[in-house]
């Protein structure tokens, strides 16, 4: 009964040759594009429609709607179409901006200016990056622990006293490295290298930071001096390193404890990576570890904000953080995991101000894990840590506000558990001077020189003290032995 429904209305064979349940509906989609088509072709000719023959709207009969008059006052006439021929182009008006055309709807609007082609500067070599930063620049030139091929120094005429010295300086060591220097006087060939960030007037095309692909950690000296790696087997960095030239230990920076070593998974800002890298370094960390496939690269970014920690930094990188957690395990090594205390009591939670975090580098050697800006460490790998550490925020914090950014969190709990122990320079030569860099601008020089400054005097007066307990202790035997003295011929005499 459909099928003759269908052939009745006008539908095309290829319709009702279909399966007869795609029209069982009256209400289907199929059933209501018929229906209207074959009202259409009732009503009008396909091949003779046209705008001039289509009639006049009037009103159906016992419609309450009334014939389209235009209003009063209204000089605009109702359209009517010219004989014969369809309704006119549209013509804009004198100054007005043309409309696109229906099919031209996602085509790039008009502009009153030309754009040039983003200028491309060639490269000594095409596998190189440009870095740029003043403290990133000097970083490099002083750790030279990539091959570095060429210097650009901005040579305009707003250069200061201060940025000329420093230019001298910058030159010195590359041409100490035999590095080819350029002086740009058109800042525009800077910003294009560093993609229009801040680059100070600096820019240094380098080799690419490498990073050592590891399977798990190793045992710790006998005198804590160095740990051991275990290097994987292959190359999952497609970096061209090789494997065999890789070093199998990283030295301790503070023998005096146990090291500690910085695991990031899932941090996706390079922003928020070079500033854990910035924070590890001045903590003093032995070693920063990031997850290969979920971590934000190593890019020129994230080296700007790491201010040149990243060229003293020994970097890691895994894959499999499950099987290096269990490795490093049997090692003898700890993991705390950085995670907010629920709301249920569990013995795997404490606080940072904990006695197992401050004694922990005392015992053992121990592994920091950061999770992800978002979700945080990953509910499978926090099984896997030994306890979780949290950081106590106060009572009257708004929800809205109940987290720290993932690099100050980081630089909280790793002075929770080195608790401001000074580090031992012994990786790079050089590594002083970015250190003092840091300390000048976050201001905890002239805060330790004032310290230094009470511990000498305390210093002093202890001295002072120790010498007149020496002289009173002089006395007393002196006296002691003049009375002896004095006895012994009384004592003969008698």
């Amino acid at each position: 009964m459909n099928l003759l429904r269908f052939a009745a209305h006008g539908a095309p064979k290829s319709l009702l040759l279909k399966n007869s349940y795609r029209c069982a509906s009256y209400n289907s989609a199929i059933h209501r594009g018929v229906d209207r088509e074959a009202r259409a072709e009732s009503t009008f000719d396909r091949g003779s429609r046209d705008s001039s023959s289509r009639p006049p709207y009037t009103p159906r009969e016992g419609s309450s709607r009334p014939p389209y008059t235009p209003r009063e006052g209204s000089s605009r006439p109702p359209y009517t179409p010219r004989e014969g021929s369809s309704r006119p182009p549209y013509t804009p008006r004198e100054g007005e901006r043309p409309t696109a055309r229906r099919d031209d709807r996602y085509a790039a609007p008009a502009r009153d200016y030309v754009s040039t082609p983003r200028r491309t500067i060639q490269k000594v070599n095409q596998d190189s990056e440009w870095i740029y930063g003043t403290s990133v620049v000097e970083a490099a030139l002083k750790s030279n622990r990539r091959q570095l091929f060429r210097l650009y120094i901005h040579s305009g005429e707003n250069r200061t006293a201060t940025s000329r010295e420093r230019d001298i300086k910058l030159k010195n060591l590359a041409r100490g490295l035999k590095i080819d220097v350029r002086e740009v006087e058109d800042s525009s060939i800077l910003d294009s290298m560093s993609n229009s960030r801040p680059h100070n007037g600096y820019v240094l095309e380098a080799s690419k930071l490498l990073k050592t692909p590891i399977i798990s950690l190793s045992n710790v000296s006998f005198d804590r001096t160095a740990f051991g790696l275990q290097i994987s087997q292959h190359d999952f960095t497609e970096s061209g390193i090789i494997l065999n030239e890789l070093p199998q230990t990283i030295p301790n920076r503070d023998p005096t404890r146990y090291p500690l070593v910085l695991m990031l998974d899932e941090i996706l800002d390079p922003g928020n990576l070079g500033a854990i890298l910035r924070s590890a370094y001045f903590m003093g960390c032995s070693a920063l570890m990031v997850a290969e496939r979920n971590c934000a690269p190593l890019s020129p970014t994230c080296l700007k904000s790491s201010a040149g920690a990243s060229e003293y930094m020994p970097i890691l990188t895994q894959i499999n953080p499950a099987r290096l957690i269990e490795a490093s395990k049997e090692a003898g090594w700890k993991f705390f995991g950085a995670a907010p205390r629920p709301k249920y009591a569990s013995s795997r939670y404490i606080g940072m101000d904990h006695n197992v975090v401050k004694e922990a580098l005392k015992t053992s050697p121990v592994v920091l894990l950061m999770g992800g800006e978002a979700e945080g460490i990953r509910e499978s790998i926090k099984k896997l840590c030994d306890k979780c550490v949290s950081i106590t925020a106060a009572e009257d914090v708004d929800r809205g506000i109940d987290s720290l950014n993932v690099s100050v969190a980081a630089g909280v709990l790793m002075q929770a558990f080195l608790g401001g122990r000074k580090a031992i320079p012994v990786l790079e030569a050089g590594m002083e001077d970015v250190v003092e860099d840091v300390k000048a601008e976050s201001g905890i020089a002239a805060a330790e020189e004032d310290v230094t400054a009470e511990e000498d005097v305390a210093t002093e007066e202890d001295v002072v003290a120790d010498e007149a307990a020496v002289d009173e202790t002089v006395e007393l035997e002196s006296t002691e032995e003049l009375t002896e003295t004095s006895d012994e011929p009384a004592k003969s005499h008698m």
